[in-house]
């Protein structure tokens, strides 16, 4: 199957499926929805859970269930349920439940208090449910967070630096979430965050790094690669968290699922990305490459994510530090070095042996500053530029300008943007 006839397949897979699942929740909406308006317009008696949960409000509605607000009438508190129609999905989804139910204290996560089966009385809602019982985390998602107020890159960073945290908690943990999206993270009043929504997730076997799925399960914008094809990874995570931290910082995805910007070199430019620090943008684009294997683990993204957060806020790190004084270091011996200087010892610098040597090792050590500088940048003409001055060291015949100026009209880069290897 090629490229193009397996991204049109995963599209109808993806539309059935959402189909398939979204009658069944939206018919257990609706019902639920018609006994609360009934409630407040004729007085009748809000719906009751297994006998014990009251339920109020109906918070929102996924692909896999429904979302509620209810009391708790033995415990005299209020919760969050996630109810959904009875089904392999839903049988998988208190499975996974249960395994976030066992982590202690978890930091950033929403804390799962029970997962069961069981019956709606006073509703017209027919037939059994599985739900699981979570702590109600008050807030508003952090898309409607970064849309409310003028929430600077230092906030944002702060936000989803935590974010970053709960995530690697679920990852230390076997798990994967399966759909890390700006409308599954909850920021309260103080502006902390919570992780929640575990529809979509994960157990990681033991002896591999992914689960397999045979229906596909996710958010489109923000699924990776594998995901479409039903392989769920923890670095299936990491891709969605740096598209959801992308959207956050610029106010666009980086990109569709029709269009999406591979190049030789790895992810090409994106939209707006000019808004991101260097360092990040690079982590960044990197935990969205097409392959997991090449991605960074969520902890080495929130090590980025955080060092950006600190530095946003007008921190300067001891690091930093080092680094001038180590520039002020080669500069100094730059100095010294440099012919003009070695003249004024020896008294003639063009005669002189060893300034021509001087001079001849400083040429080779600025071409090789620069050579691995454009290594390291994103823009794949900057690093063809780096492979054609390593082919000219090998070579050594000519100038490095001669010999670029030579092969680059043939290969064209600053007009065509590289190689394309999307579809």
């Amino acid at each position: 199957m090629g490229f193009e006839a397996a991204v049109t397949d995963t599209r109808q897979t993806l539309s059935w499926y959402s189909w398939t699942v979204s009658e069944s929740v939206s018919r257990l909406a609706t019902d639920l929805g018609g006994d609360l308006l009934r409630a407040v317009l004729l007085g009748s008696v809000l719906p009751l859970l297994d006998g014990r949960y009251r339920i109020d409000r109906v918070l929102g509605r996924g692909a896999t269930g429904v979302v509620l607000r209810a009391r708790d009438e033995r415990l005299a508190r209020d919760v969050a349920i996630k109810v959904a129609p009875v089904s392999a999905a839903s049988e998988r989804m208190l499975d996974e439940a249960r395994a976030l139910a066992r982590m202690k204290r978890p930091r950033f996560v929403v804390q799962v208090w029970e997962i069961a089966s069981g019956s709606f009385a006073g509703s017209a809602c027919e037939g059994r449910v599985n739900y699981i019982v979570m702590e109600l985390v008050a807030g508003v998602t952090a898309r409607e967070w970064c849309i409310a107020g003028q929430r600077s890159p230092a906030d944002v960073l702060r936000v989803y630096s935590d974010v970053a945290a709960g995530l690697s908690f679920v990852h230390a943990h076997a798990m994967a979430h399966g759909d890390i999206k700006p409308d599954n993270i909850i920021v309260d009043a103080s502006g902390s965050p919570t992780l929640v929504d575990f529809g979509f997730a994960a157990l990681m076997r033991r002896r591999t790094s992914g689960a397999q799925r045979d229906a596909i399960m996710g958010t489109p914008p923000y699924m990776a690669y594998e995901v479409r094809y039903g392989q769920v990874r923890r670095k299936s995570d990491v891709h969605a968290y740096a598209v959801s931290l992308w959207e956050a910082l610029t106010g666009e995805l980086p990109f569709t699922e029709e269009t999406v910007p591979i190049g030789l070199f790895g992810i090409k430019r994106l939209p707006r990305e000019e808004l991101i620090a260097k360092p990040l943008r690079k982590a960044l684009k990197a935990a969205m490459r097409p392959l997991p294997m090449l991605r960074p683990s969520i902890d080495e993204l929130h090590a980025v994510v955080h060092a950006s957060a600190e530095a946003s806020r007008g921190a300067v790190s001891r690091p930093r530090v080092w680094v001038r004084l180590m520039a002020l270091g080669v500069l100094m011996v730059g100095v010294v070095l440099s012919p003009e200087w070695l003249g004024r010892v020896s008294g003639d610098s063009r005669d002189s042996a060893p300034v021509a040597f001087v001079r001849q090792q400083r040429t080779r050590t600025w071409r090789w500053v620069r050579v691995n500088w454009l290594e390291r940048q994103s823009d794949p003409r900057d690093q063809a530029e780096a492979a054609l001055l390593r082919v000219f060291e090998a070579l050594n015949d000519g100038t490095p300008d001669e010999y670029f100026s030579h092969f680059v009209e043939d290969l064209d880069f600053r007009h065509r943007g590289g190689y394309w290897l999307g579809p």
